[in-house]
């Protein structure tokens, strides 16, 4: 049976063969159903699980020759593993200063380090499955190339006009304040509500020619209170929309020119606004907000309406456990079709994110909220369809270190750098008439050293000069005069001084010593010019004037250079320099 079973294969396949001789250049006889196809891949699996991100590559610390500031750069992990975020520790002289984070697909960050230091970074990659080991990068000298500053000014060039973008104010206004106190500072903008001052606020700011900003949550907060903080306005959103409505309605019947309305004041910012058992969450914070770019809209089509007013400058969901944060909030004005007039943040130290880099985890540099404006422009960059919205930081300086003149320059500075379109000071326990700010006693008239600041910067007009400087913890705003006249206003903002603050509010400080500062400035025409210098030194007692230093006249280099000392600049002193051309 085996046998023939294989003949008559050989007689099939014989024939097969035969008949395909025979066909020779005819079309091959077709199989009666369709010809088996190949197998195709098999089916994908499940997903391979998440690992931890390995180790990254070649940690690099590079120090800039001229200043304090140097740049971490690191390579992703060789391994291909996906890191989240990187969490970078900062070490001087043998101990870690603080740590902060680097969202991917970062892999370098410039960060400001203490002059003359021996430094160095750790870098870790980090995803939901785990964090890699640490790497080190190489130690390098912190450059320090005066003794504590050396600060240049180019009064030849420009950098746009001076329009004193950072000379707001927040409440803090009213009959008690002295008027020519207020003048002599030249209010750009005036944060109020009519909360504060038995509402004389709106009408005292606008009187001395500050555009006005109008907080509504303060008079929804008045309205609603039974004592324990304000209701919840999505308990009753007709009664909300009507408030908005009426309230815009009585301001404008009194005469009061309002150039934004202010939806909500740090939304969600934990300070005790809302009454007990009131939780904002981010659905219930966005829907508020467009119903009252709608009523403000419906009230006055004219109206500009800012928001969302953070506590603190934050552009990811669920950072500093806010319930808001700026790419959510511009994301859902983009599906929704609210134009915002302008958008807001605060920057008062307060509930910072992870990216910010704090030495000893306690206060924020000046600079810091340069790159958060830059962050913010990107963020409109990429949502077109919003427009061109201002930017207004509407709180700015911190509780520890808001008496101190040098730091006032420094965000002074760091604003006007970032070409902010509106900036207002906070009040820290100083909200009501009389106190300005903080800048008065509280007596509307008596000042405090730090007054002295805003009334130097309100001077300053023309146009802006590029400034420059060894050492980010010694910053200065410059303006030159249509009449060549250069004024420069300089501080020093390292520490919160304990010595006058108290430690109570300087954690982890010490007392700096006094340092020289060269201050160099180059001049539109070499000629001989005046030279005024006077001191604005931190203190908690009251001053009554700057303090005089020199007055003498100076020759101006070839190059045009004028070269001042300022010897003995403590931290936390301001001081003024006047330039005239004789």
């Amino acid at each position: 049976m085996r046998r023939q079973g294989l003949v008559a294969i050989a007689v099939v396949a014989a024939a097969g063969l035969l008949a395909g001789t025979a066909c020779l250049g005819q079309p091959a006889p077709q199989p009666a159903g369709p010809a088996p196809q190949p197998a195709g891949p098999p089916p994908p699996g499940p997903p391979a699980p998440l690992r931890a991100p390995g180790v990254v590559g070649s940690p690099t610390l590079t120090a800039d020759p001229s200043t304090n500031r140097a740049t971490i750069s690191w390579q992703l992990p060789s391994d291909g593993s996906a890191p989240e975020h990187y969490t970078l520790g900062v070490h001087e002289n043998g101990r870690q200063r603080g740590a902060f984070l680097c969202y991917a697909p970062c892999t370098e960050r410039t960060i400001n380090l203490t002059p003359g230091a021996s430094a160095s970074v750790s870098v870790r990659a980090v995803n939901s499955a785990g964090g890699s080991a640490v790497r080190l990068s190489n130690t390098i000298r912190v450059s320090q190339p005066c003794a504590l500053a050396c600060v240049s000014v180019d009064a030849t060039q420009s950098t746009g006009p001076a329009i004193g973008r950072a000379r707001g104010f927040l409440h803090s206004v009213g009959p008690k304040t002295d008027p020519a106190r207020i003048d002599a500072l030249d209010p750009q903008h005036w944060r109020v509500s009519g909360t504060w001052n038995d509402g004389l606020g709106p009408e005292t700011a606008a009187a001395h020619g500050a555009k006005l900003t109008y907080v509504l949550s303060g008079d929804w907060h008045d309205q609603t209170t039974t004592g324990g903080g304000a209701a919840a306005p999505w308990a009753d959103w007709d009664r909300y929309r009507a408030f908005i409505v009426e309230t815009m309605r009585a301001v404008q019947a009194a005469g009061v020119d309002v150039e934004y309305w202010d939806v909500q004041n740090e939304p969600g910012g934990k300070d005790g606004y809302y009454a007990a058992g009131v939780k904002p969450t981010t659905d219930l914070l966005l829907t508020q907000y467009a119903i009252a770019y709608e009523a403000i809209k419906a009230t006055d089509p004219n109206a500009k309406v800012v928001a969302p007013s953070l506590v603190a400058y934050s552009d990811r969901p669920g950072e500093s456990n806010l319930p808001l944060d700026l790419r959510t909030f511009l994301d859902y004005a983009v599906t929704h079709g609210l134009a915002f007039d302008a958008v807001s943040f605060h920057d008062i130290n307060y509930m910072q994110g992870g990216d910010v880099y704090t030495p000893d985890w306690w206060g924020t540099a000046p600079d810091e909220v340069i790159r958060s404006i830059d962050s913010l422009r990107a963020l409109l960059a990429e949502r077109p369809s919003l427009g061109s919205p201002a930017i207004l930081v509407n709180e700015y300086s911190d509780p520890a270190t808001t008496g101190l003149p040098g730091w006032s320059v420094g965000r002074i500075a760091a604003l006007e750098a970032a070409n902010v379109d509106q900036a207002n000071r906070t009040c820290w326990g100083t909200c009501l008439d009389g106190w300005l700010d903080g800048l008065l006693t509280g007596d509307g008239e008596t000042t405090y050293p730090n007054y002295w600041v805003y009334a130097s910067y309100a001077e300053m007009n023309g146009n802006r000069a590029p400034v420059t400087t060894s050492n980010t913890s010694v910053t200065a705003f410059a303006t030159t005069a249509a009449d060549g006249t250069v004024r420069v206003l300089l501080g020093r903002h390292q520490g919160c001084n304990p010595g006058i603050q108290g430690a109570e509010i300087c954690p982890n400080q010490h007392v700096l010593d006094d340092g020289e500062v060269t201050l160099r400035v180059r001049v539109p025409s070499p000629t001989v010019a005046l030279v005024t210098v006077a001191a604005i030194p931190a203190a908690a007692a009251p001053l009554p004037a700057p303090v005089l230093k020199l007055t003498l006249p100076a020759a101006v280099a070839l190059d045009g250079l004028i070269t001042v000392p300022l010897p003995g600049v403590g931290d936390g002193d301001a001081w003024q320099i006047t330039i005239d051309p004789v």
